[in-house]
């Protein structure tokens, strides 16, 4: 299975730990297997290229400067959605582009992950107005985002949206139904705004 890994400037992961590995010594990696994901039984790759920048600032904060390695996966997999991927073997095969994800494509992401997990009316006009370049007050933004249902989904990415942090994004995710195509979500705004 093809996969991808980020690793800082020098090919590292996890280089102040006592579990990382340099992947231009040792191309591949074999562990346990066992345990649940985010431990040393795991080694985390993700199944987009995209995917991996938008998840970095809360997984492995490589970026900037680090970069993105095209990998195969065999042996076990274990997954959260298309959230978390884990292998228990993993060779590093070539190196690609980290590509750019801008803020605004991150913002236009969440909307679209948003669209695919609700089914609020309100959110779903929100949403749509927002990717059609309909813009709000501050203050309209914030009474939505408090007429939504408290830690709701569709508060937790208009609120998300409203702030535009690198690392919002990725903790927000972790809240979505594990059926939401996620990478279709990242193609759709990566192709929508620079």
């Amino acid at each position: 299975m093809i996969v991808y890994k980020l690793t800082d400037e020098n090919g590292w992961t996890r280089n102040k730990y006592y579990n990382g590995h340099d992947w231009f010594k040792e191309p591949m990696l074999e562990v346990s297997g066992r345990g649940p994901l985010c431990t040393d039984g795991w080694i985390h790759a993700y199944e987009d290229p995209l995917l991996a920048v938008i998840m970095d600032p809360i997984h492995g904060a490589y970026l900037p400067g680090g970069r993105l390695w095209v990998c195969n996966a065999f042996g076990k997999v274990n997954r959260v959605g298309q959230l978390l991927l884990g292998t228990d073997k993993l060779i590093r095969m070539g190196e690609i582009p980290v590509p750019t994800v801008t803020e605004g494509q991150r913002g236009v992401f969440l909307l679209y992950v948003g669209l695919a997990c609700s089914s609020n009316p309100r959110f779903i006009e929100w949403a749509n107005g927002a990717l059609k370049g309909v813009h709000i007050s501050k203050h309209e933004h914030f009474t939505l985002i408090e007429s939504f249902d408290r830690d709701s989904i569709e508060q937790r990415i208009a609120r998300s949206y409203a702030l535009t942090d690198r690392y919002m994004t990725p903790v927000t995710l972790s809240y979505v139904p594990l059926d939401v195509d996620l990478i279709e979500c990242a193609k759709k705004a990566k192709g929508e705004r620079q």
